[in-house]
């Protein structure tokens, strides 16, 4: 069975499996699978790892949003146009400094609609150290991310698509796509 899901569950046990996954097609060969799990609770970390074909991730832990009165360390860039060394170099230096959550403010790669810099100018660089799997990164689409059909797979914003905006301790953050 290659139905991918999501196992979590908090200190370690990961009792509960997330099967609503939803799978987006972006080429004949290629497919993303998100997954948007509800109902967890404030300022609380999780367990998880993904699963499907008989095999699944190894086991990853992130923190849910803190208190609305809580102070919080944010990261934010932009314009990560100067391929995957630099972007891998800032994230090193962001790591270091341990952020609650990082935001990228569009441009996350020069050509959007090239799946080869999807996979090798973000995703890689932001699996290296496990820093998306326990550091939550969320974006605002630049004019190099492209209205692509990649660009919408791999950054869902949610409400309308074109803004969002939320609480993340004591910030509130409202987030514009211009384009």
């Amino acid at each position: 069975d290659h139905t991918p899901y999501v196992e979590w569950g908090q200190s370690g046990n990961l009792n509960t499996v997330h099967r609503n996954i939803r799978s987006i097609w972006v080429t004949e060969s290629h497919v993303v699978h998100v997954a948007e799990i509800e109902g967890l609770e404030m300022d609380t970390e999780y367990d998880y790892r993904v699963c499907g074909a008989d095999r699944c991730s190894d086991q990853a832990t992130f923190k849910t949003a803190p208190p609305s009165n809580a102070p919080v360390r944010i990261a934010w860039m932009a314009d990560n146009q100067e391929g995957d060394h630099r972007f891998r170099t800032h994230l090193e230096h962001i790591d270091s400094h341990e952020p609650d959550l990082l935001f990228v403010a569009g441009d996350l790669l020069q050509y959007g609609d090239e799946l080869v810099e999807w996979n090798t100018k973000w995703w890689t660089p932001l699996q290296t150290n496990s820093f998306a799997q326990y550091t939550p990164t969320l974006i605002a689409r630049g004019n190099h991310d492209r209205e692509h059909p990649f660009a919408y797979a791999y950054t869902h914003m949610p409400e309308n698509g074109a803004w969002y905006k939320f609480q993340y301790g004591s910030v509130f953050v409202v987030v514009l796509n211009t384009h």
